[in-house]
């Protein structure tokens, strides 16, 4: 095995030496309503830096939220949220991480919330601590730092056992978390995130409480002599970049009382912890919540990189690189593009060229919307384009329930179930018509975006495009190729779906049958493993339990799954609809649906094919029932001892947890020290960069 980085990862957990006062500094973000997306607090520098920032700082504490408009405030509370770099500076994500694969990553996290009282964590399926927290390094390819469920001390990565607790008093230091890890260097390009981890307090924190990790392009994988990859290549690598962090602002009651912990309101799970989280959810401790957002049933609010509704402009026919974050802590909506009437339109496209941080199987694939649920990534190339001069300049993007692609025949428990979220409008899209004809348009812009491809990473953000007097959205990409990839007007124009077959590397290889017998691995060498979710409500909906395999999480686990390197394993679930399947250290491939259990009505559109590659997953149009879902994972070389969960992270605080033996042959309950095993080979190798 071929590993040209080895992995160094040193995380320590300090106490800052620093006096803090009695008085707790206080924090506001004031939510940007129909403002334009480039002008929203941290979107340029932040939120889509213009070069490479493998290191960041982040400090939690309190920041209280507010939206208004003209009517008067909407909405007012306080939560958990990440403030950016030494000047604490409060938006609605932590900064974005940018690197290359091969680099080095490393984030300082600072807990400054206050706690008071003793916390005690005998049920480990309740919501508790709601204020201490840690870090998860959600779909990147990486170590877990966990040799021995009985370890002590903290050995590094992406270990989600540690603790980073709150302060007890505003006089004491608080604690932080040094993180540092090495990128292998096989690590595909594509968008992942961090958020915490700490079980009990997830749902609480992570919707305010996360950002974005880039892993930069690399033309290794998209090589020109496969099919049409060299102008797929140059098509993603001269387009202007819009990084869209969907998150979810949660206030609304489940309808069904007796259901009301399967996807409860924020103040619901903030009453309910264990000691209740002191920020929410009245004025007994200084913080307001309030507005007609948090009244009544309440509402469920879709933001957009921190903004409410905001204005994306694009160019009239030019394509722009979108890449999709539903950072919610529960929830899953479908996107697609109507005009203002609220009709399906067809002047904008989409074409989905990577899921959860790796490349389709073909690339690109035309498809009308998509689903993403909580913890989902997607990136999508995008274009809208205006017929005639008199054509309406203006496109929504919308969430709405109605005339959904993915249920053409309006199944309402499809269409009503109540983890969906749906909000008629997620962002206006606003199309600037250039002068002259639209082939000088789009010429001009790819030129100008080629060249900006090969500029010095650390200059300012340009826009993204050839005129200056158009204020555009996005920002040219930070790429690193050493010549401009070269540009195909053809396939600019009308792109061939399904025309370019990366490479992959081993993690993220063909495993469906016909690809296991080309590569001498008989499939009925493959072993399956049943994985299933099941939730438990008392009659009053409350005291809610949450199990996989009918054991709730516990850790050490003393019969954890075991996923052996060397070989394919299946596992197979019988539900793909109420639990998104996330799985830590590596993704899996999706190679079977049972759609005797598709809800009828119901379609799974192109967008959801056998063969994607996903680290969450969710198909809401498959019901519960044997073999719903079948996926395969080629482990390794990353031993040791992760986590498989729901990510309705509500469900993952009352239990939906299983902890993960990522097993090393020849290695028992302990595993490699280092976290990487090397006496193994893959079943079906992948593709190594030479360099």
């Amino acid at each position: 095995m071929n590993l040209h980085v080895s992995l160094l990862l040193l995380v320590t957990i300090t106490a800052q030496c620093a006096v803090y006062g009695a008085a707790e500094r206080r924090y506001t973000y004031n939510i940007p309503s129909g403002q334009p997306l480039e002008k929203t607090p941290g979107y340029l520098g932040s939120l889509i830096p213009m070069k490479q920032v493998p290191e960041i700082t982040i400090t939690q504490a309190p920041v209280t939220w507010k939206l208004s408009d003209p009517g008067g405030l909407q909405l007012e509370f306080t939560a958990p949220s990440y403030l950016t770099g030494t000047s604490k500076l409060p938006y609605a994500f932590g900064p974005t991480l940018r690197l290359r694969a091969g680099g080095i990553m490393k984030i300082k996290l600072v807990n400054e919330m206050i706690m008071e009282g003793n916390i005690t964590e005998e049920a480990p399926h309740a919501f508790m601590g709601p204020l201490d927290t840690n870090l998860h390094t959600h779909g990147l390819w990486d170590a877990n730092g966990v040799y021995d469920q009985n370890q002590t001390s903290y050995a590094g990565q992406d270990n989600i056992f540690i603790n980073v607790p709150a302060r007890k008093k505003p006089s004491d230091a608080p604690a932080s978390l040094d993180f540092s890890s090495n990128i292998l260097r096989e690590h595909l390009p594509g968008i992942h995130w961090y958020h915490p981890h700490k079980h009990g307090s997830t749902t609480i924190q992570t919707s305010t409480s996360h950002g974005s990790i880039i892993i930069e392009d690399d033309p290794f994988w998209l090589p020109a002599r496969r099919g049409l990859c060299g102008p797929m290549q140059a098509l993603i690598a001269t387009a202007p970049e819009v990084l869209l962090d969907i998150s979810l602002l949660f206030f609304k009651l489940a309808s069904n009382p007796a259901k009301v912990w399967d996807s409860p309101t924020y103040q619901l799970v903030s009453n309910y912890s264990s000691p209740q989280n002191p920020l929410c959810c009245d004025s007994k401790n200084g913080w307001v919540f309030g507005g007609s957002m948090t009244k009544g049933n309440g509402t469920d609010i879709l933001l957009v990189s921190g903004a409410y509704k905001p204005v994306i402009t694009m160019a009239d026919g030019v394509w722009y690189r979108w890449r999709m974050l539903y950072s919610g802590a529960k929830g899953w909506s479908t996107f697609r593009f109507l005009d203002t009437a609220m009709a399906n339109s067809k002047q904008c496209e989409w074409l989905l060229i990577a899921k959860d941080g790796v490349y389709l199987m073909n690339i690109p694939r035309k498809v009308e919307a998509v689903l993403m649920s909580s913890g989902n990534r997607l990136e999508a190339m995008v274009r809208c384009s205006l017929p005639s001069r008199s054509s309406s300049n203006e496109f929504i993007l919308s969430a709405t329930a109605t005339n959904d692609p993915f249920n053409p025949g309006n199944n309402q428990t499809f269409a009503t179930d109540f983890f969906r979220v749906a909000q008629d409008e997620v962002a206006r899209i606003k199309v600037v018509r250039r002068p002259g004809s639209k082939g000088q348009h789009i010429n001009k812009a790819a030129k100008y975006a080629a060249e900006q491809a090969t500029k010095d990473t650390q200059a300012a953000p340009a826009a993204a495009g050839a005129d200056a007097e158009v204020d555009v959205a996005a920002v040219d990409p930070a790429h690193f190729y050493s010549k401009p990839p070269k540009w195909d007007s053809r396939f600019y124009r009308n792109p061939v779906p399904d025309s370019c077959t990366p490479l992959r590397p081993s993690y993220a290889v063909d495993m469906r049958d016909a690809a296991l017998t080309a590569a001498g691995y008989p499939p009925s060498r493959v072993t399956n493993t049943d994985v299933n979710f099941a939730g438990y409500n008392n009659a009053d909906g409350l005291g809610t339990t949450c199990t996989v395999n009918g054991q709730l999480f516990s850790f050490p686990d003393p019969s954890p799954l075991v996923l052996p390197m060397g070989e394919i394993v299946q596992w197979t679930t019988n539900n793909g609809r109420s639990h998104p399947f996330h799985v830590h250290t590596q993704p899996f491939q999706l190679t079977g649906f049972n759609l005797s259990n598709q809800l009828i009505g119901t379609e799974l559109t192109n967008f959801f094919q056998v063969g994607d590659f996903t680290d969450t997953m969710l198909i809401p149009q498959i019901s519960i029932g044997a073999g719903s879902v079948q996926m395969r994972f080629q482990p390794g070389p990353f031993s040791g001892y992760a986590v498989m969960h729901c990510h309705y992270l509500n469900h993952e605080d009352l239990g939906c947890m299983k902890v993960i033996q990522w097993k090393c042959p020849g290695y028992d309950a302990v595993q490699p020290a280092s976290g990487i095993c090397t006496n193994f080979k893959y079943p079906v190798p992948g593709a190594v960069p030479s360099y």
